[in-house]
């Protein structure tokens, strides 16, 4: 269960630009626009009626259904956009996305190796990107880790990266001193047990 700061953050959170919802309804929409047009032209030039509509009206008809379909595909991908959101902690990036069911992504800074920013066609025009979070756990690139239509994304790329160079020099590097005084504190501990057991066999042998 989520805290009180969670919830906080939650509300200060970044969300991708309002331009997604452009982005992720351009391709379906289009799709049912070739629909519209084929089956229109098919209604005028090789049917006297459709559906009960003469030729003329038909064409209007479909439009009316392709608009209709648009509707659910647009709020759809609104209600992605207002559900998407991710922030910087002091130690992790957080990504929540989902619609139907809210899914939480932690990537903590110390395992973030790169960030891949891509664009397409439609998102050089409309001036966003897309950034992909790649870890060191994986070299897969997934869509979890995956932040679309980014606005502002030089600026957010360079604030992640100072974070994630905070956190590599948090890490403590290995101290070869360390270990050798580790390794030289093994040796006298075995010289003094050897010492110990020859002191032992000296005095048995003036027992004897």
């Amino acid at each position: 269960m989520e805290n009180i700061q969670d919830r906080i953050r939650d509300v200060e959170a970044k969300h991708s630009d309002k331009k997604i919802i452009i982005i992720q309804s351009v391709t379906p929409i289009t799709i049912l626009f070739v629909i519209w047009l084929i089956l229109s032209l098919f209604s005028i030039f090789f049917l006297d009626n459709f559906f009960g509509y003469d030729e003329q009206a038909t064409p209007y008809v479909l439009f009316g259904l392709f608009f209709l379909f648009s509707i659910p595909i647009i709020l759809w991908n609104y209600l992605e956009y207002k559900n998407l959101i991710y922030y910087l902690t002091e130690s992790e990036l957080i990504i929540k996305k989902g619609v139907i069911s809210m899914q939480r992504y932690v990537i903590p800074f110390g395992k973030i190796q790169d960030v891949h920013v891509t664009k397409n066609l439609l998102e050089r025009i409309l001036n966003v990107a897309s950034l992909r979070v790649e870890t060191a756990s994986t070299g897969l690139i997934t869509d979890e880790r995956l932040i679309p239509a980014v606005s502002n994304y030089r600026s957010f790329v360079n604030e992640l990266f100072q974070k994630v160079e905070k956190a590599r020099r948090r890490i403590p590097p290995e101290n070869p001193k360390s270990d050798y005084l580790k390794d030289l504190l093994r040796e006298i501990k075995e010289l003094k047990t050897a010492i110990e057991d020859l002191k032992q066999d000296k005095v048995g042998k003036n027992e004897d």
